[in-house]
């Protein structure tokens, strides 16, 4: 479905509402109608005030697609609704995450069970440089996806690499 619009909407393009569905493992959680517009990161939030799951404990999914943060809305939802899928983050994971992500030597500080998380790793490689695979764990440092982040980041991770 879409909004009224006004008649006289002349520098304001009418925006369409999306109706989503959210799910968990055992059905459906929620529903929330937002703007195809809006961001991840509220629609996160909406889905916070609907259930109270915190919104960096969200994954949101489209089919296989993860809406992050910055993404809007539409980039993943074509049409007036849709069906999204609520993955829970652990919230140590979420805890490690901030704290890799707050200041460069997070990583190197962190215990080896934080250094084993590969999205601990990936978001400390996004937010400081590559060079950080050095403080990753043996398998995350011979995981591809983690290496290509780290070496387009930063040539000289390569280093870093393991053997897959």
């Amino acid at each position: 479905s879409s909004e009224a619009c006004p008649p006289n909407f002349e520098r304001r393009p009418c925006q369409m509402v999306a109706q989503l569905v959210v799910n968990g493992i055992g059905g459906k959680l929620c529903e929330v109608a937002i703007r195809i517009s809006a961001s991840g990161l509220q629609v996160k939030r909406e889905v916070h005030k609907a259930i109270g799951v915190p919104v960096k404990d969200q994954r949101l999914f489209v089919d296989a697609v993860e809406l992050k943060n910055s993404m809007m809305l539409s980039d993943v939802v074509q049409g007036g609704s849709a069906s999204l899928s609520l993955v829970r983050r652990p919230a140590e994971y979420s805890k490690w995450i901030l704290a890799v992500m707050s200041r460069p030597e997070g990583l190197r500080l962190a215990p080896s069970s934080a250094r084993e998380i590969h999205e601990v790793v990936g978001a400390a490689i996004k937010q400081w440089g590559g060079r950080l695979l050095k403080y990753a764990a043996d398998a995350l440092r011979a995981d591809r996806r983690l290496v290509l982040a780290a070496v387009t980041s930063d040539g000289m991770a390569l280093q870093y690499a393991a053997e897959a």
